[in-house]
């Protein structure tokens, strides 16, 4: 599974005045992809993704990375970034948004690691809110739980979206 660094910058979030935000989400989009030849990605307002495996080799593995982009944001752009860096895109959300609530330390999950970490976070961090209260009306509150179900079953009670 391929591995992430996101980048989430909370002052690019509010979208009362959105030239500005999207301007500043384009100065984080061109900065990461100073790091890396394959292009970021814009994830949604304040929030950024790269693929890591080139730029985590060349700079000495994943939180090396995510500090030198950390320090980099602060530096040419003024703006504070909180990282998270996990196998999938979905825990490098996860694990930036823990770094948002924990301070400017970037969350680094271990290679291989991603599935313990997702295991305890509820359902509705999918953004699929009939799919989470579906979900929980079946007993299924907690990504773990999800995951434990066979992939087969799964698919012919929620379909494509369950899977």
């Amino acid at each position: 599974m391929e591995r992430f660094l996101v980048v989430h910058c909370p002052a690019l979030a509010p979208l009362d005045d959105r030239g500005r935000h999207a301007r500043g989400l384009a100065q984080v989009l061109a900065l990461l992809q100073e790091l890396s030849a394959r292009p970021p990605e814009a994830l949604g307002p304040g929030l950024a993704a790269l693929a890591t495996r080139g730029p985590a080799r060349y700079f000495g593995g994943d939180w090396a990375l995510a500090a030198h982009v950390r320090d980099l944001l602060a530096k040419r752009l003024g703006l504070e970034g909180h990282l998270g860096v996990a196998d999938g895109l979905l825990a490098a959300v996860l694990a930036a948004e823990l770094a948002a609530q924990g301070g400017q330390e970037p969350v680094v999950v271990p290679p291989g690691q991603s599935p313990a970490f997702l295991a305890p976070w509820p359902v509705a961090v999918l953004g699929q809110p009939k799919l989470a209260d579906l979900l929980a009306r079946l007993g299924v509150r907690r990504l773990g739980q999800l995951a434990a179900l066979p992939p087969a079953a799964v698919a012919e009670r929620l379909g494509t979206l369950g899977l």
